[in-house]
This record gives structure tokens, sequence and C-alpha cells, in this order.
């Protein structure tokens, strides 16, 4: 079987994602009610038609439709050949003929009504008996299920047709039709990678197994089930047949991330508990002390991690959640429980500011933490050396660690005309004492090539070619020399236009509540417009790096086409900016609270201004 066949038979399973069931019953249970409560991540919408209207009257929905945009999407399909897998090597064909049978167009072809998910665990797989990652992915398709059912009987038909990619086996199970798949092997794919001892100049080595080499699908009133092993199928049609069990909808960890990403019409969590119960038990990594460096860390304390979106927001903006469920906060997460009044810039950040994260950390607690995870090592060897190692470390920057205050600023700056060296990042930490900072870096003289200069009544240490460390002002800013001296004179003008006077970031902030732990503002435009460039002139930027490094022509060839060739962004380019900004804002913002059950995130996205 050749490659391009088993892509296509691989298509084919996940072909079968585009059908439903036939006609209505009961209310379907959302996704979160069929996963086992031990699942390892979910991908959840409550209601698929409500999910999808709000995003086709959105911005981003008519972005989406917009003709420029789908004729740029088409040409990078076309440039990266999937147009022509779907048509010719793909599941086109079938699909074109079960349409053509179903007396069907593809416009026909209807999406889901009611709830749509995807639930992931780890156990043992009852088609092969392994353990591993199981799956089962819902979508009720509500009236529109007949009609679908007349298409997916034709796809069926027509797959039948080509045995020799697919093993088809149709059975019943509690009132569901069941259709189960296989990818049939053949002599060619299982001799891959064997060869004779004097044809090694001929080998290649084998392809890797394709992830859906098996699976199953139901039929169950509305509700087309997908699964990766017989067991999870099982599961899924009886938790829809009104069966009662223990499900992801049970626990206090999924009720936590709803709660914490209210309103979102699409979600997406991972929990971490079952992570680490699946990957990073002691059976898993024998002889690895890694549950107690996790509990001193304090990974083991945190429960979930999830993100939601919702596209119809206030004033037509796109909301983003996100959340870290942590009712206990320890180790490493502890550091960042703190507070800042609100998003005010320091003066230091300049009106050209491209994009601004502030957080609060707690730099004093840091070496103590690392004191408790070296500590946690069972093993007597690896513990005294990692001591002896962290002894080096916190002799030099434990003193500039407990001289430095909560506030953490991070700024970047895209400047014009575009080079490879427009966008630059710097750093500015709070200081509360002076004098430990300058003594703990000359300490570090005789260990980096520091050298140290007065600039404007201020501190510098150049530590080698466009790097520095700059002191003034209770702030240590670190980055490219050029933006510690900008961030150091701006800060002493008093008069300098600044970020925080920018009409542009009042506007997108004021939604934003005070008291969070971290704050963000992008300046979309100047971010997007630098990436455009970027990605358009990379071959020619590339070779001008590889030159400058002395490598011969053919080598830089061989890079260029590696980096650049194969990747179908690089030759269509990304969507112009004035379509793009035709209907999305030009500034993006982003806060995140501290919350007795850990941390919730919101990121606010507006539609461009004057959109109707």
């Amino acid at each position: 079987m050749t490659s391009t066949r088993r892509a296509a038979s691989t298509a084919l399973l996940a072909t079968l994602a585009l059908a439903p069931a036939p006609l209505a019953g009961a209310a379907t249970p959302g996704i979160e009610e069929i996963a086992p409560p031990d699942a390892i991540a979910v991908l959840g919408v409550d209601n698929f038609a409500d999910m999808r209207g709000a995003f086709d009257a959105s911005y981003v929905g008519r972005l989406w439709r917009d003709d420029d945009m789908q004729a740029w999407f088409h040409r990078l399909l076309d440039e990266g050949g999937l147009a022509d897998d779907f048509t010719e090597n793909g599941p086109g064909p079938l699909i074109e003929e079960a349409l053509d049978n179903a007396v069907m167009e593809r416009d026909d072809l209807a999406a889901p009504t009611g709830p749509v998910g995807a639930a992931l665990w780890w156990g043992e797989d009852t088609d092969t008996h392994e353990r591993g990652p199981r799956w089962v992915a819902i979508a009720d398709f509500g009236d529109h299920a007949k009609s679908m059912r007349d298409f997916y009987e034709a796809l069926i038909d027509a797959m039948h047709k080509d045995d020799d990619l697919v093993e088809i086996r149709q059975s019943d199970y509690e009132g569901a039709d069941v259709w189960s798949f296989t990818l049939v092997r053949d002599e060619q794919q299982d001799d891959a990678g064997v060869i004779d001892e004097d044809d090694w100049e001929n080998w290649q080595p084998p392809e890797p197994e394709p992830f859906l080499d098996h699976g199953h699908v139901a039929w169950l009133d509305n509700v087309m089930i997908i699964a990766g092993d017989n067991g999870a199928l099982e599961l899924a049609i009886n938790r829809i047949n009104g069966d009662q069990m223990n499900a992801l909808a049970d626990t206090p960890d999924y009720a936590g991330v709803r709660s914490a990403n209210e309103g979102a019409q699409l979600y997406a969590a991972a929990f971490v508990q079952p992570i680490l119960d699946a990957f990073l038990s002691d059976d898993e990594i024998p002889g690895v002390p890694i549950d107690p460096m996790l509990e001193a860390f304090g990974v083991k304390d945190i429960r979930s991690i999830a993100g939601g979106v919702r596209f119809d927001g206030p004033g037509g903006a796109m909301i983003q959640t996100f959340s870290v469920g942590a009712p206990v906060k320890k180790g490493i997460v502890a550091l960042f429980d703190n507070h800042m009044r609100g998003f005010n810039p320091p003066a230091f950040v300049g009106a050209d500011a491209s994009s601004l994260f502030m957080f609060q950390f707690d730099w004093t607690a840091l070496i103590p933490l690392a004191n408790q995870v070296v500590n946690s090592i069972d093993g007597e060897d690896q513990r005294m050396q990692a001591q002896m190692m962290l002894g080096i470390v916190a002799g030099g920057m434990g003193p500039i660690f407990d001289a430095m205050g909560p506030e953490c600023v991070i700024v970047s700056s895209v400047r014009r005309p575009f080079t490879t060296e427009s966008q630059q990042v710097y750093a500015a930490f709070e200081v509360r004492n002076r004098d430990a900072i300058v003594e703990g870096v000359n300490n570090m003289e005789g260990m980096l090539p520091v050298e140290s200069r007065d600039f404007q009544g201020n501190q510098i240490w150049d530590l080698g070619p466009g790097a520095a460390l700059g002191l003034g002002l209770n702030r240590l800013y670190t980055g490219p020399t050029e933006k510690v001296e900008d961030a150091l004179r701006q800060a002493g003008a008093g008069d300098a236009a600044t970020l925080a006077d920018e009409p542009a970031f009042r506007d997108a902030v004021a939604p934003l509540r005070g008291g969070a732990m971290l704050y963000s503002y992008q300046n979309s435009r100047d971010s997007y417009e630098y990436a455009v460039w970027s990605i358009e002139n990379l071959e020619r930027n590339l070779r001008a790096q590889l030159e400058e490094y002395e490598f011969d022509p053919q080598t830089i060839n061989e890079i260029v086409e590696q980096q650049v060739g194969s990747n179908p962004l690089f030759k269509v380019g990304m969507p112009p900016a004035e379509l793009i900004f035709r209907y999305v804002g030009g500034h993006a913002v982003f806060e995140m609270h501290s919350t007795d059950d850990g941390f919730r995130g919101r990121g606010i996205a507006p539609p461009a201004e004057g959109l109707d």
C-alpha cells in the first residue's frame, strides 16, 4: 500500500465525522456527562447551533466569509497540495460519489445543532488490550439527521468498493447502528524498514503507524458517536440511553472549569491529576523521584488548566477566558499570587510599545523554593550535587533576588522601516535595595563579561554584543543595549510620550478590572504587519544570516529549502493586514486575577472601529 493510499485510508476514518444520526429523541447529554471522571482532557460545545450563530454574526465570522479571505485560504490549500489530496488522493472522490448517490450537494452537508464534544482519557483499549489513550466524540445533528443519514449510507457503500483500504464491519448495540473500521495492512507496509544487508543504499525508514488505524462509529437517535475502541463507544451509547454512571460532570474539577470560564461557547480543559496519574507514576518512570519534586513545585496542587471562547461579547468583542484550578497555591504557583492596583504602565514604557506585560512575582521566595525542590531529591549523590550547584547560584543571584520587588514589566516594540532587528524586547524589575543590586552585579564581573559605566547618572553594565543591564529610578532593566538606554532616558524625561497617555491604550484597557496579578496589552496591527513582513522576507533574511556565518552555498540552499521550501505559508504569505483589520480591532488586552479557586483570566479582542 503506498503512502498516499494509507493517508487516504486514514482520511476515510476522519471523513466519518461528517455524518450524523437519524431521528430526534430525548435531549442529548453533553460530552461532560459521557466522559469518565478521570478524563485527561475535554473539548466541548453545549449548543453548536448557538455557537455557530454567534460566530457567523461576529467580526471573526465575517472575516472568514470575506471573499478575499476565502481566496487566500484556497491558495494556501493549493500551494500545500491539500486541495489536490482532497479531490484526487484523499477521500474526495468517495465523498463526491456519495453525494451523487444521495442526490445532494456539498452545501447540503449540515452542521450539528446540539451538543458537540470530545474527551480523552488513559486506560486499556478494549480492541487491542494495550494501555494508552482512549477517546470518544459526539455530535447531535438534530433535525438535519435524516438527510445526513442518506449521505452517510451512500458514503459507506462507496467505501465498501475499496475493501483493500478499509475493512468495515456492521453490528448493533443497545439500539444503535455501529460501524467498525480497520485500516488494511499489506505486505509492503509490513516489510517497510526491512532490507537485505547488501542493499542499505536503498533503505527507507518505516512509516509511522497511523493514529486512526481503527475506530468505531455509531448512530443513536440524532447523535453520531465516534470512538477509538469498542468499550469507549459502548460507554457513550449507554450514557445517551440514560444509564446512570459517574461522569466528568460530577467532579468538582469540572464544575470549577465551567465556573471559571462562564459564558464560553466553546471550551477546552486539561485535568492535571489524571495526567500525572497516567504519565508520571512511579511505574511509568522507575527510579526518578518525580513525585516529591512536583509536590515541591506545587504542580500536584494544580487541578485543571482550561480556556474558552465567546464570540458575541459586549460591544461585539471576542472574549477569551483562561483558568488555572488551584485552590491551594504552593510552590512556583504561590510566587505569582500577588495583586496590582490596576493596569498602569510605568513612565519608561514609550508610546511606541507594541506589547506590554505586567505581572507580580515574589523573587525573594525563589531560592528558598529551589532549596525545597533540591532537598526533595531521593538519591543522596544527586541531591548533594544539586545542592552544590544551587549554592553557587544562590551565592551570586540570591542577594539580587532579595533586593527585588514583585513588579515585573516586559515590553516589546517594532521599529519601522522593518528589518530583522525591528522587533526588540526588554524587561524591567522593581528594585527595593539599589546598593544590594550594584554589589550583586559587580560580584559577577569575574564570572561574566560585565563592564560597568555611567549613563545620565544611572548605572549600566554591558554584558556583551548588544546586551546590557541598567539600574535607575528603582528599576533593573535588561535587554538590548539600545532599549535599556532608551528606557533609562524615558524614565527620567518627565515629558516624554508614554503608552499610558495614548488614547488607544486607555480605550483598550477601560473594561479591565483592578487588582489583577497579570495584565497585558497588544498593538495587534503593529505585531501582525511585522509578522507579514517577516514571512515575506524569510528566505532573503535567512540567506543573509547564513552568509554572514560563512556557510557554503550548497549548505545555504539546503537549509533554505528545509526551512522555507516545503511550507505553503511562506509561498502564499499571510493574509494582508488591510484585510485582517477591516474586521479586527487594532488592540487587545488580557487580565488574570487570583481567586480562592485558582486564577481566572479574561482576554478582550474588539472588532475594528466603526465596523457595522
